[in-house]
């Protein structure tokens, strides 16, 4: 039996398989070349990177800083070089040496060390007097903060208080706007963002802040007071017509704490709209309580605010409850028995306005005899 013939072992490196004749994609000097030159590529890269990684980790300052002065030398365009020995020298106390390794560099991050290192040159002069230095400092900085750009809500606040130190009232405005970048905020960072901003006269900004908040998953007290810091923005501004409407939008229908009532009551009646302040007068108080129970639940300032919305709307029934609410504590009220009296008068009832009067004379005749 013949056997078969094999076919010839191809040679995949050849550009035709089939054709022994044809020359290689690759000749074999080549590839050792390509090798070789790999091979010295990772002999450099990987140790570089450890001598990197054991120079960001070395608690030797000056160790560290001798070799990175080197490399430096070498490599004098690599920015993470210039910026590892420049917070060296930031870390020993040399910020001048920082300054000068940063010269070439102009990248976020070295604009930070350079803020954090005439920051901290504009506090040492002003708090040890030096006027040429603190006016060196105080340049410096100004022309650092045109530029910045905050990575953070931190970043921001701290950039902002900075600039009202060095009365930058431009570069506060413009600044200010950036705090939308890092909205919403957690709460204790949003109130602490809008007294920052009222203090700059940005108060609807402020309430922004606040209402962006409120809408995130909070508790409801913490919603309340952060609904209450953006009305009380608003009203800062001098508009209480749009601190009234934007923070009723931001309550919604549903209820609310007692508390928040009674706070809506004083911003409805002080936006003009006594009926939707009595809409909240409800919310915050079951009118329909017994006088005398009415009155032990209400304080004396609250039966007066009670009192003007109900007066304010017209709601002149009501307005004789709460009368007699007051009375029921007050006895001896002059004030609240010719309110009482009055009211009478108005809503149509002059029999019982004329007892009113007959008792108030009374009192007063018992009084001086």
């Amino acid at each position: 039996m013949l056997e078969k013939t094999r076919p010839a072992t191809r040679d995949p490196l050849h550009i035709s398989p089939d054709d022994p004749q044809r020359s290689r994609l690759f000749p074999r000097g080549a590839l050792l070349g390509l090798g070789l030159l790999c091979a010295a590529t990772l002999a450099l890269v990987y140790p570089g990177q450890n001598l990197m990684r054991l120079l960001s980790t070395s608690a030797d300052d000056g160790l560290a800083i001798d070799y990175l002065r080197h490399l430096v030398d070498l490599r004098g365009g690599n920015i993470d070089l210039r910026l590892m020995l420049a917070q060296r020298y930031v870390h020993i106390g040399k910020s001048q040496q920082a300054l000068d390794t940063l010269r070439s560099v102009h990248t976020p991050q070295a604009d930070a060390l350079r803020l954090q290192i005439w920051k901290a040159r504009w506090f040492d002069a002003r708090a040890l007097g030096k006027t040429k230095e603190e006016a060196q400092a105080r340049q410096a900085l100004s022309a650092l903060l045109q530029r910045t750009q905050p990575a953070n809500f931190n970043e921001w606040r701290d950039t902002l208080v900075l600039l009202q130190g060095l009365d930058e009232p431009q570069a506060v405005q413009r600044l200010t706007g950036m705090v939308t970048r890092f909205l919403p905020l957690p709460p204790a960072a949003a109130l602490q963002a809008a007294r920052l901003l009222v203090g700059v006269h940005a108060e609807p900004l402020a309430a922004q802040v606040l209402f962006a908040t409120a809408k995130t998953r909070v508790t409801e007290a913490e919603r309340e007071q952060l609904i209450e810091q953006a009305a009380r923005a608003l009203l800062a501004s001098g508009d209480p017509k749009q601190a009234y409407r934007q923070t009723a939008a931001a309550l919604g229908k549903g209820a609310v704490a007692p508390q928040m009532a009674w706070f809506m009551v004083k911003l409805a009646l002080g936006a003009n709209q006594p009926a939707e302040a009595g809409d909240w007068l409800r919310k915050a108080v079951d009118l329909d309580l017994p006088a005398a129970a009415l009155g032990k639940a209400l304080t004396p300032a609250q039966r007066e605010l009670a009192w003007q919305v109900l007066l304010a709307g017209g709601d002149l029934r009501g307005a004789v409850h709460i009368a007699d609410a007051a009375l029921a504590q007050q006895p001896g009220s002059r004030t609240w028995a010719e309110r009482r009296a009055q009211v009478l008068e108005w809503s149509g009832q002059p029999d019982a306005a004329m007892q009113q009067w007959i008792a108030l004379l009374r009192a007063e005749f018992t009084r001086h005899a």
